[in-house]
């Protein structure tokens, strides 16, 4: 018996970049897949919820980062 992979599903690299990209709409389309019968859209809904997580982390330090860079260099321009 053949392991199922969500890389064999047809939408893969659609629902990889919209769960990346947009991780709310990552964990919907995600959990709409895993209310399917048919396991291979269960497989792709579990990747599209883990690449959303995945996505949220990422999105999360690049926020930080950007704050702090921008407090910084705001700070930095004050004149006292």
């Amino acid at each position: 018996m053949e392991k199922v992979k969500a890389s064999n599903h047809d939408s893969y690299n659609t629902f990889s970049v919209i769960s990346f990209v947009l991780p709310f709409v990552g964990l919907i389309l995600g959990a709409i897949m895993l209310t399917k019968d048919d396991k291979l859209d269960k497989k792709l809904g579990e990747h599209a919820i883990v690449v959303s997580v995945f996505g949220f982390i990422v999105w999360a330090i690049a926020w930080v980062l950007y704050v702090n860079y921008v407090a910084t260099n705001t700070l930095e321009s004050m004149v006292y």
